[in-house]
């Protein structure tokens, strides 16, 4: 009588290659309820409802002995079990890959298990070469429990479905097409390796509340959805243990309340159409326990939730998740939980739980709402392709990660971050060579609601090589017309939390930025940010921009873009390094530093730094409210600069100049008259309690007549020092025995 139908089969057999064999081979097992006829010396045939199964791999082994298991479910009926090749050199599977089925040994005699023919044998003729195997152990066992009897067979004998079913047991061997409008209602549909279904154009498949998995062990191919078909999936169905769950090329999906489980890759998208019904609500994409199967656990393993590929001109984004109650998906596990690339994406409300990366978009607009990202790599890659001049842009907006690293957004990507969490990551939002574009992080104050919260992390966010150069205006911007387009910086209304154990080095850190050689060029403003014990507040190193006090700018005037960094709030502390800083400026001129709060933990010792200007010409620093161990450091280069109307209290030292020259000789009056009443009405005061070794000003080998704009500041402190005050001009400066109370 045959196998039974619906039971599954282990067939075990031990192979062993020649040492006279100059061919390896991918062996194939053929389970036919007849047996084989051979009609020469061609392939030989095998019925269309056959059970076929190939190796994964070529067996090229001389030495010992391979062992081959083949897990199947029986159609019913087969009898005869034949062992070789069938299918020539080799066959194109479901997806039109060609899978080569032989290959020659090399110059050395020895195959390199690559799949390709060897370069080594090129020009041997095609009748040169044996494959020849030895077998040895065969045997036929039934594994697991007959629970799936009776089931309704289609196969190659019976290749189209035109019917629909419910409550049924159905068995797959081999590639199906759906024919007409088909729905499968709680139904149990089982596959051998590497069966499908393949809906066809204009057709309609629908799963209702039925699973879909391998019959025994090995993964089978998966669904394919043609152009203009449609694939319905809803109430709990499940497709699990594809190579590739369901790929749609130019077709339509509606794709609810489903499971994806142990997959290659769940969800293929090619070609994506303008349809504005597709959609993805309610789904869990689980890359968990995948099953042993070359194709997808090999080094080139790409297992991804959603992997969107291609999109016609007109294509509409597409989208996951939605805003009612159980509508967002899940993603577990795997690469990324979603892939796109050139194609527009929104994710709304969803969950990516320890994926490598949760969202990877390439060239693509992205907009994440709700989302929760966790226990992986990376929360959002986003990266672009780097010869387009045209901008893309990225939207994240009320969204959690306690990731490694939250966001990662590399070249002409327009950026901007609401409203969300970033907990523990090493980074948070990282803005990477991203020429010309705008960046906001955040809002205009903390009591809109709309800022961010960092907590613990390293870098929370950081922005890096986003240089515009005179010459990179015309090959980078948008329109490719030498036009100049806008570079806009908001980082503002954040709260930037040091958690105890883990170091914020640099709560916002620009490196290597330039914001333009036009005034009207560039808006930065770093502004209304809490941040409480960190080690570092705000570090700018390499960043060019715009001052009040502008030099060698043909035609420039006092009305310029903003450069600011405002109304801060810095809390340091020096637990994990003793040169923590507030506000640190390295070779970054043009910088206005007004009205910021800064406070340290140790304002006794003068290593720690609340505003520190290196290198950093026509700087303002006004208004500011300083109680740390240096209250204002002023290195080297810094012509042009002015510091006025601060309050330093409670400073070891108050304002320090270290090797600095602030003006050139014989240029100064060019730009400001130091003897008018609003150049005088500049007043920096000095307030500084019992603590050892309290400095109100100190000059460190800075000349006399580079420093010309030490004016009418009260010193308020109770031991009060000047050092090196003969080498200064220090008009009008009160000292506390004359200062009015």
């Amino acid at each position: 009588t045959g196998l039974i139908a619906g039971q599954c089969y282990r067939f075990t057999y031990y192979v062993s290659r020649a040492d006279v064999s100059d061919r390896a081979m991918k062996l194939q097992v053929v389970l036919s309820k007849n047996s084989l006829q051979t009609n020469g010396t061609g392939p030989i045939p095998y019925p269309s409802d056959a059970i076929v199964h190939t190796t994964d791999s070529f067996i090229v082994n001389k030495v010992g002995w391979s062992r081959i298991d083949v897990d199947f479910k029986a159609t019913g009926g087969e009898k005869f079990i034949t062992i070789g090749l069938f299918d020539n050199n080799g066959f194109f599977d479901a997806d039109g890959n060609y899978i080569p089925l032989e290959i020659f040994d090399n110059s050395t005699g020895e195959c390199d298990n690559t799949g390709n023919q060897f370069t080594g044998c090129s020009n041997c003729p095609a009748s040169a070469g044996l494959g020849y195997y030895y077998i040895d152990l065969v045997s036929l066992q039934p594994i697991g429990s007959a629970n799936f009897s009776n089931p309704i067979v289609y196969s190659n004998a019976n290749p189209t479905i035109t019917s629909s079913h419910s409550n049924s047991n159905i068995l797959i061997s081999g590639d199906v097409a759906i024919a007409s409008n088909v729905t499968f209602t709680n139904c149990n549909v089982q596959f051998n390796a590497g069966s499908s279904i393949i809906v066809n154009s204009n057709q309609t498949f629908t799963l209702d509340n039925s699973r879909l998995t391998i019959g025994c062990a090995l993964m089978w191919e998966g669904i394919r959805v043609k152009q203009g078909a449609t694939l319905v999936t809803q109430n709990n169905s499940v497709i699990q243990d594809a190579v590739i769950a369901v790929m749609c090329d130019n077709a339509n999906w509606r794709l609810s309340n489903t499971t994806f489980n142990k997959y290659g890759q769940d969800l293929v998208l090619k070609n994506v159409n303008n349809s504005t019904n597709n959609h993805i609500r309610g789904c869990l994409f689980n890359d968990q326990n995948l099953l042993n199967n070359s194709l997808v656990t090999a080094s080139g393993r790409t297992d991804y939730g959603i992997n969107i590929l291609s999109a016609q001109s007109n294509a509409a984004s597409v989208v996951v998740g939605g805003t009612n109650t159980g509508e967002g998906c899940t993603f577990v596990s795997g690469i990324a939980g979603i892939q796109t690339v050139g194609v527009n994406l929104d994710v709304i409300n969803s969950v990516f739980n320890s994926c490598q990366r949760g969202i990877k978009a390439v060239s693509s607009e992205v907009d994440v709402t709700g989302s929760t990202f966790a226990y992986g790599f990376l929360g959002i890659d986003f990266s672009h392709d780097v010869t387009s001049f045209q901008k893309k842009s990225i939207s994240v907006h009320d969204c959690i990660f306690s990731t490694t690293s939250g966001i990662y957004s590399y070249y002409k990507t327009n950026c901007s971050v609401t409203k969300s969490q970033f907990n523990d990551c090493a980074i948070g939002v990282n803005w990477y060579s991203n020429y010309d574009c705008d960046l906001v992080v955040g809002t205009d104050s903390i009591a809109s609601g709309l800022g961010n919260q960092f907590t613990g992390c390293a870098f929370p966010v950081m922005l890096a090589d986003n240089k515009s150069t005179a010459n990179s205006i015309i090959l980078y911007n948008s329109d490719q017309t030498g036009n100049l387009s806008y570079t806009d910086i908001l980082i503002s209304g954040n709260r930037f939390l040091g958690v105890l154990g883990k170091q914020t080095n640099q709560c916002i850190s620009i490196l290597e930025f330039t914001l333009g050689s036009d005034v009207n060029y560039h808006s930065l403003e770093l502004e209304n940010n809490l941040m409480s014990e960190v080690s570092r507040g705000i570090e700018l190193s390499n960043v060019y921009g715009m001052g009040q006090h502008i030099r060698n700018i043909q035609g420039a005037t006092d009305t310029v873009a903003h450069s600011w960094l405002q109304n801060n709030t810095i809390s340091l502390i020096t637990t994990y390094t003793s040169t923590a800083k507030g506000i640190n400026l390295a070779q970054s001129p043009g910088m206005k530093v007004i009205a910021n709060g800064i406070s340290s933990d140790a304002p006794g010792h003068w290593q720690n730094n609340g505003i520190r200007s290196v290198n950093s010409e026509t700087s303002i620093l006004v208004g500011n409210a300083v109680q740390a161990g240096t209250g204002i450091l002023m290195a080297q280069d810094a012509l042009f600069s002015s510091i006025y109307c601060n309050s330093l209290t409670g400073n070891s030292c108050g304002i320090n100049l270290a090797q600095t020259r602030l003006n050139l000789p014989g240029t100064y009056q060019a730009y400001y008259n130091p003897q008018t009443a609003a150049w005088e009405s500049y007043t920096n005061n000095f307030t500084s309690p019992n603590i050892p070794w309290t400095v109100n000003f100190q000059n460190y080998l800075s000349s006399t007549s580079d420093n010309l704009w030490v004016w009418d500041n009260t010193v308020n402190a109770t031991s009060p020092k000047v050092w090196n005050s003969a080498a200064n001009t220090l008009e009008n400066n009160m000292q506390a025995s004359s200062m009015i109370s």
